[in-house]
């Protein structure tokens, strides 16, 4: 009844019309997702101060655990790193140390430096999209169980490489 009372709060504060079906659903949704009400409440609270719309249970989740299942950022980060080494230096090893062992993995699988220093700058949008695909599938494949076998080998190969550092 707590969460309930949370989202009518809610929806009177930012003047939301919802009906009791569409609120009990959410509430519904909520509770099976294992969090403590206190927990729900506090989530949805935060909400009132960050957004005009409704707090469905898939905002409300997001707000609890907004880094879960998120690689985009870190993804950007490890390609910043590489666009960044290809600006400092044009040696191989000291670009290896700059960009660490995550980044260095990114530039394996994009065809090696040399595919990185030769890159033009009307190449440059298109690279950095390709660079990204392939950080955060690399990320994904070190963090999920993945079922395909080059999947399974990647993350054996990404195992070993330390992602503590990825984001500093």
């Amino acid at each position: 009844m707590l969460i309930k009372q949370a989202i009518i709060k809610f929806c009177i504060t930012k003047v939301i019309e919802a009906s009791s079906e569409r609120i009990d659903l959410q509430v519904e949704c909520l509770k099976s997702s294992g969090h403590s009400p206190e927990v729900l409440i506090g989530a949805i609270n935060r909400l009132l101060l960050k957004t005009p719309f409704f707090p469905d249970a898939s905002m409300v989740l997001k707000e609890i655990e907004p880094d879960k299942g998120d690689t985009t950022i870190e993804a950007q980060t490890v390609v910043d790193k590489i666009l960044e080494a290809n600006t400092q230096t044009g040696s191989a090893l000291a670009a290896k140390d700059m960009i660490g062992p995550v980044g260095w993995y990114v530039v394996e699988r994009f065809g090696g430096w040399s595919c990185i220093t030769n890159l033009t700058y009307s190449d440059l949008g298109t690279a950095r999209a390709q660079l990204r695909r392939i950080a955060e599938a690399a990320i994904i494949n070190k963090t999920s169980d993945p079922k395909l076998e080059y999947s399974q080998k990647a993350k054996g190969e990404l195992t070993k490489l330390d992602f503590a550092g990825l984001i500093e």
